[in-house]
């Protein structure tokens, strides 16, 4: 259902990462999300090779051309750019013990594998913030995006949310509820609460405690009690072997699985 008219463009919507498999289904976001309202879209896209690598060590090679039609014909963002941004070490800065390990199948440290995906979160909302300025209007919800998820169930509609929200997490927790990285709904009033956490480790001096092993565990210290997590967001992500259905509950497998792969190069209507 399309929000009322003045409820237009008070969205802005942040496509962050790796595009990896985005191609596979290139209007699958833009036909979730423009059900429920229209909104700015700002794809900020990694292009590192590292970035292309997942944590189960698969490596998608992206078709920037194809995506770069897509995005620009398609989704006509306030602002798109291809970024590959350095992870600079913060000599006067004193990581966790943990930190400096591999993380994952992707070969990266924990501190450099999270880096990329903060970094460039930051970078995005920068560009929100600057177009907010110009404009002289903020907006009232940023949300943020992974461009290779696929929502296997309509997106509810979470229009005019009051608390940060989340979908249900199911990695990299330690601690019940579980938030997850991979999206946030965000009243625009705890929009930079989310979108900075990388100045943390830019600025840090001394001991850098806000960042844990996983983004999951720091954006449970980060919200506190001062979040909700709604189980009806049901999405996945999709794989370079396909799409991840391991990960979702048992109740919700037959769904994901039925997902129609076959139509993925199109708008997928529910």
């Amino acid at each position: 259902m399309m929000s009322k008219k003045s409820d237009l463009r008070s969205i802005a919507v942040s496509i962050t990462g790796a595009p990896r498999t985005f191609e596979r289904h290139p209007y699958h976001l833009k036909t979730q999300i423009e059900r429920i309202s229209e909104v700015d879209y700002y794809f900020c896209l990694s292009t590192s090779d590292t970035s292309q690598r997942d944590s189960k060590g698969g490596i998608q090679d992206a078709n920037f051309t194809f995506i770069d039609t897509v995005i620009r014909t398609a989704y006509r963002p306030i602002v798109y750019k291809n970024v590959s941004i350095p992870f600079l070490h913060n000599t006067k800065c004193n990581v966790r013990s943990n930190m400096p390990v591999i993380f994952d199948k992707s070969n990266q440290s924990t501190l450099h594998r999270q880096w990329e995906t903060l970094a460039t979160i930051r970078m995005c909302f920068t560009h929100i913030t600057n177009h907010e300025f110009n404009r002289r209007m903020m907006y009232s919800y940023i949300w943020r995006i992974r461009p290779d998820i696929l929502f296997y169930h309509q997106l509810p509609n979470i229009l005019h949310i009051v608390l940060p929200t989340f979908p249900e997490g199911r990695i990299g927790c330690n601690h019940e509820p579980c938030l997850n990285d991979h999206l946030a709904f965000l009243p625009r009033y705890a929009a930079a609460q989310y979108f900075t956490i990388a100045d943390d480790y830019t600025y840090c001096r001394g001991d850098y405690n806000s960042m844990l092993y996983y983004i999951a565990e720091t954006l449970f210290e980060k919200f506190k009690s001062c979040f909700t997590i709604d189980k009806t967001i049901r999405y996945t992500l999709s794989r370079p072997f396909g799409i991840d259905c391991a990960r979702v509950p048992q109740a919700e497998k037959f769904e994901c699985l039925s997902f129609p792969v076959h139509q993925s190069l199109h708008q997928y209507i529910f």
